[in-house]
C-alpha cells in the first residue's frame, strides 16, 4: 500500500474511533448526571489532543530519516486515543461484555508506551531496518499480555483504575513508560542544540502525561497527565519538531 493511501486509512480509522468514543463520552456525562463527571471531560480532551497530534504526523516529509516517525507516531496517536475504551462500557454494557472494553484499554495502554520507548531507542542509533518487525513484536505483545493479564472488571466496570490497582497491572505500564522516560532523556543529554532539546522535551512530556493519564490514581493526576500531553504536543507541532529534519 503506497504512502498516501495509508495516510488516509490512519485518518478514517482514527476519525472514526474518536467519533465513537467521543458519542460515549458525552453519554457518560448525561448518564451519570452531574456524578464524576470530570473524568469523562479529560477523557474528551486526552482524546482531542490525540488528534489534533495525528495531522502533523501524516505530514511528515517522506524521507528516509523520517521512517520512523512517519510509521510509528500515527500508531502511536491512534493507540492513545484507544486508551479511552472504557467510556464506551456504559454506552455498550447491555450488549457488549466490559471486559472486551477493559482489554482494549489494556491493550492500547501497553501497545502505546511500547511505540513511545521504540521512538526513542531507534533515536538512540539502534537499527531502524528491523522497524517493521519491531513493531509487530510490539503489537503481537501488546494483545498477549492484554488477553492474558485478568482484570477484575465487577469490582467496578466504570472505573479502570480499580482493575488495574487490584491485579498489579499498572507496573507494568508504569516500568515501559519510565525506560521510555529515560530514552528520551539520554537523548535530551546527548542533543545539545535546541531544535534536538525541544523535540527531546515534547516527547518527555507526551510520555510523562499518559503514565499520569493511564494510572488515574486520582482526579489530579489524570487532568496533570492531559496537561503534559497538551504540552508536549505544542512543543511538538511547531516547526515539524516531531521530523528528525531541521
Amino acid at each position: 500500500m503506497k504512502t498516501p493511501q495509508i495516510k488516509v486509512v490512519y485518518l478514517v480509522s482514527h476519525s472514526l474511533v474518536t467519533l465513537l468514543l467521543l458519542f460515549a463520552s458525552l453519554h457518560a456525562l448525561f448518564w451519570r448526571h452531574g456524578n464524576g463527571m470530570l473524568f469523562p471531560f479529560a477523557a474528551i480532551a486526552h482524546m482531542l489532543i490525540s488528534y489534533v497530534g495525528l495531522f502533523p504526523s501524516l505530514k511528515l516529509p517522506d524521507t528516509s530519516r523520517n521512517e520512523i516517525e512517519r510509521h510509528l507516531l500515527p500508531l502511536l496517536f491512534l493507540s492513545l486515543t484507544l486508551i479511552n475504551a472504557f467510556v464506551a462500557i456504559e454506552l455498550t454494557s447491555r450488549y457488549i461484555n466490559p471486559s472486551f472494553w477493559a482489554k482494549v484499554h489494556l491493550f492500547a495502554l501497553i501497545f502505546s508506551m511500547l511505540l513511545l520507548l521504540l521512538l526513542g531507542l531507534f533515536r538512540t542509533g539502534i537499527n531502524a531496518g528491523r522497524l517493521f518487525q519491531y513493531t509487530f513484536t510490539a503489537l503481537l505483545l501488546s494483545l498477549l499480555l492484554a488477553a492474558m493479564i485478568p482484570l477484575s472488571v465487577p469490582l467496578n466496570p466504570f472505573e479502570p483504575s480499580v482493575w488495574m490497582r487490584q491485579e498489579k497491572v499498572y507496573l507494568i505500564v508504569l516500568l515501559l513508560g519510565l525506560l521510555a522516560l529515560a530514552s528520551f532523556s539520554f537523548l535530551l543529554a546527548r542533543e545539545k542544540d535546541q531544535y534536538s532539546r525541544l523535540r527531546n522535551i515534547s516527547f518527555c512530556c507526551i510520555v510523562l502525561g499518559n503514565i499520569l493519564y493511564g494510572s488515574r490514581l486520582s482526579l489530579a493526576s489524570v487532568w496533570a497527565g492531559v496537561v503534559l500531553y497538551a504540552v508536549g504536543l505544542v512543543l511538538g507541532i511547531p516547526h515539524q519538531r516531531f521530523s528528525q529534519l531541521q
